[in-house]
């Protein structure tokens, strides 16, 4: 349980409305949540309880990012694919993500824990997939991992019930029908997913208070009317937001405006899905319709920018997206398409806008790259005004960066040279809700050697388990490729990728 934590002669980052940074500063914590910041010495804990002090003198405070899309499956396929666009990657995953047992989904989600954790990132959205179905036992077994490495997690249990083949604009003979015949078939069963969702809502939804649930539809373009108009009525009937995939690719654009006509986004305003609760990853293919549709809802767009360069999914319109008044959170994605370093993905997206806006002007800076990570990430996963920021009233998951290492020296600029330098190695302590989850850069919580350990051995015999599903996506691969390079060579009115020089 968290108690009193002082920390002491910080440089403090605050990232509220104003940006101060207190050098030194004091933080004092309470049941789990800041209850004062300010210069050493004019501060300090009140009441009887004694507290735990951290001297933090040449540390660095900054509120815990939050990792706002995810896929926890991805743990075990570190590292499996390459060179490969999202439509042929989707292949694979479908292949090689299948047939868990629920010790390889706890696996998966407590991997990706240990990197979040000890690298800055206390809270996490996890859009969970468990293929070939949802069962209570693997999505147990997820939430239970977010439960033992002491993390703050929404979980969006992934669903669609449309079969690959009614996703994909692929044409009559662009796939010969031995291999398309495995793509097509019965749509999924809906009533298993949202007996899912209520055995989620009634074991974990509020435990601990940090884990929480959301609807997670993968995808407009894979999900049926049926699913989608039930989906909202389940929305309704319990409060909850939804995260879904939107626009990540051109194949999916070109297919929006067939479903509705404000495509995919004024469909899911339409059935009341779209709001302050929901977000959507990726949000590359979007339209100024889109954008507005997206800006009027109030949601929340998920940018993951190193996952949209892996797959050569294109280039997401941050700078366009945020001159709307769109909150933008920041995400890895799973890790088969690259790490979990938040750091890095705030050093990407700014980096990237750079590249999108000739105007150095209009760029947006350190202190905004590091709110995206932060502030934004929290209303992602439910706790908009609630956390990422140092300030009193505000829940208290906090890291100290040691700034004795070659990143952080000569320290003239923290904001700067967290977001622009540093990767997150320098992290030596982590609270959420004011409960140490690292010392000293150790988990507290967590046997890493022994769990890295199984790790290892649980990778392997999947591939062993899934090597006649993976060798069958192989061959699928060059049609698939086809359709791609056919979709891509159309013009459509949105260019989201860098021209060669």
């Amino acid at each position: 349980m968290a108690g009193t934590v002082w920390i002491r002669n910080a440089t403090v980052v605050t990232l509220d409305a104003a940006r101060r940074v207190v050098d030194p500063g004091d933080v004092v914590i309470a049941d789990g949540r800041i209850v004062a910041v300010g210069p050493s010495g004019t501060i300090r804990p009140t009441g009887p309880a004694s507290a735990e002090v951290i001297e933090a003198k040449g540390r660095i405070v900054l509120p815990g990012m939050v990792n706002a899309h995810i896929h926890s499956y991805a743990g075990l396929l570190k590292g499996s694919v390459d060179r490969t666009c999202l439509d042929v990657f989707m292949l694979y995953v479908i292949a090689a993500a299948s047939e868990r047992r629920p010790r390889d989904a706890y696996l998966s989600a407590m991997i990706g824990c240990i990197e979040m954790l000890r690298t800055g990132t206390t809270g996490v959205l996890d859009h969970a997939s468990n293929r070939p179905a949802h069962r209570p036992e693997l999505l147990d077994a997820q939430f239970q991992a977010y439960a033992d490495s002491g993390m703050r997690a929404a979980l969006a249990p992934m669903f669609s019930d449309l079969p690959y083949l009614e996703t994909v604009p692929l044409e009559n003979g662009e796939m010969p029908e031995d291999l398309a015949k495995g793509l097509r078939g019965a749509r999924a069963d809906r009533a298993n997913y949202f007996a899912c969702m209520r055995h989620l809502l009634d074991t974990w939804h509020g435990r601990h208070g940090r884990l929480g649930v959301l609807l997670g539809v993968d995808g407009v373009q894979r999900c049926s009317d049926e699913l989608l108009r039930e989906t909202s009525a389940f929305a309704r009937e319990h409060g909850l937001g939804l995260h879904s995939h939107m626009l990540e690719t051109k194949t999916q654009m070109v297919m929006a405006g067939k479903r509705h006509r404000d495509g995919f986004t004024g469909y899911l305003a339409e059935l009341g899905l779209l709001g302050d609760k929901s977000s959507l990853a990726h949000f590359i293919w979007a339209s100024d319709r889109d954008i507005a549709i997206v800006r009027e809802a109030g949601a929340t767009a998920v940018h993951a920018p190193a996952s949209n360069l892996f797959t050569g999914a294109g280039i997401a319109p941050v700078q366009k997206l945020r001159r709307a008044g769109i909150p933008v959170a920041l995400a890895s994605d799973g890790v088969n398409t690259c790490n979990m370093l938040m750091l890095e993905k705030a050093r990407l997206a700014a980096m990237l806008a750079r590249a999108t806006e000739p105007d150095y002007e209009k760029w947006f800076d350190a202190g905004d790259a590091l709110e995206m990570a932060t502030v934004n990430g929290a209303r992602a996963i439910g706790y908009g005004g609630a956390l990422g920021r140092i300030e009193a009233g505000q829940i208290a998951d906090l890291v100290l960066y040691d700034t004795r290492g070659l990143q952080l020296t000569p320290l003239i600029d923290p904001m700067r040279q967290l977001c622009f330098y540093e990767t997150g190695g320098a992290v030596e302590t982590v609270l959420v809700g004011g409960e140490i989850m690292v010392r000293d850069g150790r988990l507290t919580r967590i046997d890493e050697t022994a769990l890295l350990e199984e790790v290892k051995e649980a990778a392997q015999r999947l591939l062993r388990d899934n090597k006649g599903g993976i060798d069958l996506a192989t061959q699928r691969i060059p049609h698939v490729h086809a359709m791609v390079q056919r979709v891509m060579a159309e013009p459509c009115g949105i260019h989201r990728f860098a021209s060669e020089i």
